[in-house]
């Protein structure tokens, strides 16, 4: 369960992913919400990663899962990278649909995701020899 503004952190598949989705909603021509949610991959204790994904979302509100009442999905492939960190996931909805500034009138709003990662390359390992101070790069311990 992620509140409005909050953010959280969840291990899958090796990856440590961190999902937070902003406060603000945006009122468009009196009609419409627009929201970010934000996506962001990294390796626990090595930072940020590269990988190319398939990311698949779906939004409903947890009591109209199985109706189908509204849901919103979307995929796009994204190419995770050290410039651009985060998949910045732009959600809109007509008034009645599942607007986040009126959430407390539903139980909850449901994000899911579905990764799949196409390619991936972990960021460079550390040449340890740099910081020898003998500069034997060669020592076994």
């Amino acid at each position: 369960k992620l509140e409005k503004g909050a953010s959280k952190e969840f291990n899958e598949g090796g990856f440590k992913w961190k999902v937070s989705v902003s406060q603000s909603g945006v009122l468009v021509n009196h009609e419409t919400f627009e929201k970010n949610i934000v996506l962001t991959c990294g390796i626990k204790g090595r930072g940020y990663w590269r990988c190319k994904a398939v990311v698949e979302w779906e939004q409903y509100r947890s009591a109209d899962r199985n109706l189908g009442w509204y849901r919103l999905i979307n995929k796009e492939v994204f190419d995770f990278n050290v410039a651009n960190r985060d998949l910045v996931i732009k959600t809109s909805c007509r008034m009645g649909c599942i607007n986040p500034l009126e959430s407390t009138h539903y139980d909850t709003i449901v994000h899911e995701f579905r990764i799949k990662i196409i390619e991936s390359e972990l960021p460079p390992i550390i040449d340890l020899a740099k910081f020898c101070p003998s500069g034997m790069g060669n020592v076994t311990l």
